[in-house]
């Protein structure tokens, strides 16, 4: 997956989990971005990044990103069956390997979770 850069400091980038009938049908979703968090509405995810080997793939737009075993737990349980979830979520929604979108973004994730109409803590 490609990420389009952040118009600025302020803006974060929300997942729109797409919902599915089953368990197991595949993870789809987009990035759409938010350009205040104040406006924004979403969910807020935390888990634990243990176990980082690559386990599945969310589907976004015409792409796809890897993801770990515990984050894709968490996405299934999560996931609506008949509605869209928003969904911030570090590990997605930050492009990891932007270094300076990265600093800027991590400095800012109190105020992303503070923001957000409720966090889930996700355990495993």
């Amino acid at each position: 997956y490609i990420y389009e850069p952040l118009p600025d400091a302020g803006a974060i980038r929300v997942l729109e989990l797409e919902p599915a009938s089953t368990h197991e049908a595949p993870l789809r979703a987009n990035l759409v971005v938010c350009f205040n968090r104040e406006n924004a509405r979403y969910v807020a995810l935390s888990y634990t990044w243990s176990g980082v080997a690559i386990a599945g793939a969310l589907g976004l737009g015409f792409g796809s990103l890897e993801i770990t075993g515990n984050l894709d737990r968490a996405l299934r349980a999560l996931r609506p069956k008949d509605a869209m979830l928003r969904v911030w979520i570090d590990a997605v929604c930050i492009d990891q390997k932007n270094l300076e979108e990265k600093a800027v973004q991590v400095a800012r994730m109190d105020e992303t979770y503070s923001k957000a109409e409720s966090v889930v803590a996700w355990l495993g």
